[in-house]
């Protein structure tokens, strides 16, 4: 997304206002000119707004009064995935913020991909299951609620569950490949020293520099408090969190 929005000059924040940063004539206008298809993935992150713009933007530049200056736009992605973010705004006005909600959407023409290539033969049941969850499509119990297959419900050890086969083997490696998700900071920091527990050996923590090796006297020392950057905040990585393991 910054790659489309530094290719057509999108401003930030997006507003029914905004137009492009791109001057008519000047090198990146010439530029943009010259290319006959643009090819746009993840395209229901971009606000309606940044359409419009980059409608704006290539009839000026193409002096063509035609939908994007003639141009042939392909938009690829997955509107279940990711809608346009704007803080603080409630489900409908992110609805509303969606390129569906463009007047531009109905000069697309909309290609459906039917099969997930990406979902192995044995995983092809669980992905329909979800498209059906998605869809509002699995029935619901007396309580108007969705009752989970037993054999995808996880136990309250995902550790255990998910790592214990790698670490008795000695499968080091095949841990890379296996990875538990959770929504905050301190829930990971929790998960990874659980983890590193059941690792074999000592372990060492290298904590990150706060201070210029070798400073030139006179100069100024900036220190991360006097920047304004905290090691715990949410915003970086726990203080502490690269860890080094030593097997014996």
């Amino acid at each position: 997304m910054d790659v489309l929005f530094i290719t057509f000059g999108l401003k930030v924040p997006l507003t029914p206002d905004s137009v492009s940063s791109i001057v008519p004539n000047s090198s990146k206008a010439r530029h943009l000119a010259e290319i006959d298809i643009f090819l746009m993935d993840e395209a229901p992150m971009l606000p309606k707004y940044g359409l419009q713009n980059i409608d704006q933007l290539l009839r000026s530049i193409g002096n063509s009064n035609l939908p994007f200056g003639g141009k042939v736009i392909v938009l690829g992605g997955d509107f279940r995935q990711c809608l346009p973010v704007q803080p603080r705004a409630n489900k409908f006005e992110l609805l509303d913020l969606s390129i569906k909600r463009c007047s531009l959407w109905s000069v697309f023409k909309t290609f459906k991909l039917e099969e997930n290539m990406r979902v192995d033969i044995e995983q092809r049941q669980f992905a329909d299951y979800l498209l059906k969850l998605g869809n509002g499509e699995l029935a619901l119990n007396t309580m108007e609620e969705i009752e989970l297959p037993q054999n995808i419900i996880s136990s309250n050890k995902p550790i255990d569950e998910i790592f214990d086969n790698c670490l008795a083997n000695g499968n080091y490696d095949g841990m890379k490949d296996r990875v538990i998700l959770a929504p905050l900071n301190k829930d990971v920091e929790k998960i990874n020293y659980d983890i590193v527990a059941k690792l074999p050996g000592e372990y060492k923590i290298y904590y990150s520099l706060d201070s210029i090796k070798d400073q030139l006297e006179g100069a100024v020392e900036f220190t991360f408090e006097s920047v304004g950057v905290d090691l715990n905040s949410s915003s970086v990585f726990m203080h502490g969190m690269l860890y080094v393991a030593f097997s014996s």
